[in-house]
């Protein structure tokens, strides 16, 4: 790292001022690809950018804007700078170890989806119980009311009154459907405007979706949507009521037979208790395989196709985590490493979790706390995020930019046993085992 920071001072010095902007060329994908060759570093080339060298040890480039760079590339430049540079001249990760990592991911990124699929199913089985209930407490307070109306008032007067609420409700139903009043109040737009707001908002998942009304509705003419379907029910119910009060001849009967169905629903809603209760043991027990608390959102995970990715102006990062969780109204970013557990969680592996805790931050109305680097399920480091780990951050930085800079880089380390684990040893003219 030393080296690098050296060779970009040098070029700092050769390149301040107006050069014009060098844009970074990979090297052909023929000549990556010839692994066998001892030399192919040597005749692998890596343009350098020109730029300027602020304060901060950043580098921002002719037009004012940081050097780019994404999360994985500190993590590789952190590790080694020549894995880095091999990276980005061509050389491609090879190895058992690369596939298991790649196999791995994927069966991580399953199992949080599995996560928020039993969370899912939980939540609607509680919602659907919880309605059931409501239809056994409805069907009783008609038996009563029904039963003992006439002690109480007047039955073909509040009948009366039931459906003229009932057409009453009809007529705002109709209404509501047929005029574009959620534009008028701007209902809706609120939520458009956060999402726009909220750069993370395009990695997350929805955990729920509604039945009735998309995400995305905003109404229009001749539109329908949950507030319409309400009205229209709540009509049809004052409707039914009243019918019932003025044509019922036997008002005990039918109050026997509103209790009767009652019962029964009620017999059906312990079978939706019992489903109720499987779903959310379920969820319990996938959330608890991945070690992640009941109370904790998975608000994200890698696998789900995005637009885009998350960019940060101040450090010109660029990238996403492995998943998100969403802990007392804060994003957590998760980084998931697969391979051997290691004592301490490795340094590149601290700083390209700091990258995401500053793509994160850079983004969200409450900044993380901290992170959550993880060696499997059980084997988690919480990173915290502060004044002392974003300077460690601008550091590595910084000395990536350099690197970015000279367009070269050295390896960083005497460590054989290193080298022999490295997935780009093949393209490398330095290596320790060879």
């Amino acid at each position: 790292m030393e080296s690098s920071a050296s060779a970009g001072t040098s070029v700092a010095a050769m390149h301040r001022g107006d050069l014009q902007f060098i844009v970074n060329h990979f090297a052909t994908s023929d000549v990556a690809e010839e692994s066998d060759s001892p030399s192919l570093a040597a005749r692998l080339h890596l343009s350098p950018l020109s730029g300027t060298c602020l304060e901060s040890g950043l580098w921002d480039d002719e037009r004012g804007n940081r050097f780019s760079a994404s999360a994985s590339d500190l993590e590789r430049f952190v590790y080694c700078p020549l894995s880095w540079y091999l990276n980005k001249a061509g050389v491609k990760a090879q190895g058992r170890n690369v596939e298991q990592g790649a196999e791995l991911h994927h069966q991580i990124d399953e199992d949080f989806r599995e996560v928020v699929k039993y969370r899912k199913r939980a939540l609607q089985t509680t919602l659907i119980w919880s309605w059931w209930i409501l239809i056994v407490v409805a069907l009783l307070i008609d038996g009563m009311l029904i039963r003992f109306a006439d002690q109480i008032v007047d039955p073909s007067s509040f009948a009366l009154m039931l459906v003229s609420l009932s057409v009453a409700w009809l007529v705002i139903g109709i209404f509501l459907v047929v005029l574009p009043w959620r534009n008028t109040l701007e209902i809706g737009e609120q939520g458009k405007e956060n999402a726009a707001d909220d750069p993370i908002w395009d990695l997350i998942t929805p955990a729920f979706e509604p039945v009735i009304q998309p995400e995305e509705f905003s109404g229009g003419w001749w539109k329908v949507g949950s507030v319409e379907v309400t009205i229209f029910l709540a009509a049809a119910s004052l409707s039914i009521h009243g019918m019932a009060l003025v044509w019922a001849q036997d008002r005990a009967y039918l109050a026997f037979i509103l209790v009767l169905l009652a019962m029964v629903w009620n017999g059906l809603t312990s079978f939706r208790l019992n489903r109720m209760i499987s779903a959310t043991e379920q969820a319990k027990i996938a959330s608890d395989d991945l070690n992640i608390d009941t109370a904790d959102e998975v608000a994200y995970s890698d696998g789900v196709k995005m637009a885009g990715l998350l960019h940060d102006s101040e450090t010109g990062l660029r990238g996403r985590p492995d998943q998100v969780l969403r802990v007392d109204g804060r994003y957590v970013p998760v980084e998931q490493k697969t391979g051997k557990v290691p004592s301490s969680p490795h340094l590149s592996h601290r700083l390209q979790l700091l990258a995401y805790l500053q793509l994160v931050g850079a983004v969200s109305e409450q900044p993380p706390k901290h992170g959550l680097l993880r060696y499997g399920p059980h084997d988690a480091h919480l990173v915290p995020w502060n004044a002392e780990t974003k300077a460690e951050l601008i550091e590595h930085v910084g000395a990536l930019h350099s690197a970015m800079a000279a367009g070269t880089a050295d390896r960083n380390h005497e460590r054989v046993g290193k080298c022999r684990s490295c997935s780009r040893r093949q393209g490398c003219d330095q290596r320790l085992d060879q």
